[in-house]
């Protein structure tokens, strides 16, 4: 009976190690795309910046048919 128990909790070992290596490999995989999403949302926040002073620049005035600025 013993040895049966300590089969079962190898067996459970073994199946909570593969899941806490799932875990982990998620858990990474979402780390890199919130580094993107923070990325991303810093260039639209500058982009978004930039445009509000062109409008203040102009005095609230914004042509919609003017060439952005890296024309």
């Amino acid at each position: 009976m013993l040895e049966n128990d300590i089969y079962d909790l190898q067996v459970k070992i073994s199946y909570l190690e593969g899941f806490v290596k799932d875990l982990n490999s998620v858990i990474i995989e979402q780390d890199n795309s919130n580094s993107l999403f923070k990325r991303e949302i810093i260039l639209l926040k500058s982009k978004v910046d930039q445009l509000e002073e062109r409008i203040e620049n102009k005095g609230g005035e914004f042509k919609a048919d003017e060439a952005p600025p890296h024309y």
